[in-house]
């Protein structure tokens, strides 16, 4: 692809693992705040966020975050479509920007 810049895609690959490792540390943190009996229940909600966020981005929440509005618009980027190009404005592919903001999303 033009405009790609390896360095910049891997740095981002790396910054999207090191986010993905904040969850189970977040589920951790909060199975320290509860009882012994909630520890796993509360953990597991932690865990079980990751599948359905992850779904709902990939669905509709990033072209709902990043696509333009109007009649007959707002659904380009449904199901990760259309990421197969340089993001504007980067030198790296839609996907790893789809996928990098996916990771903020499971942690939010």
């Amino acid at each position: 692809m033009e405009g790609l810049d390896n360095g910049d895609t891997a740095w981002m690959a790396m910054s999207c693992a090191l986010v993905l490792f904040m969850t189970p540390g977040l589920a951790f943190f909060y199975g320290g705040l509860v009882r012994d009996s909630n520890i796993v229940n509360t953990m597991m909600m932690s865990i079980i966020s990751m599948g359905l966020t992850t779904l709902t981005w990939l669905i509709f929440g990033f072209t709902w975050s990043f696509d333009e509005w109007g009649v007959g618009k707002g659904f380009t980027y449904v199901g990760f479509r259309n990421l197969d190009t340089v993001w504007p404005d980067t030198t790296m592919p839609g996907m790893t920007f789809a996928v990098f903001q996916m990771t903020f999303a499971i942690i939010a």
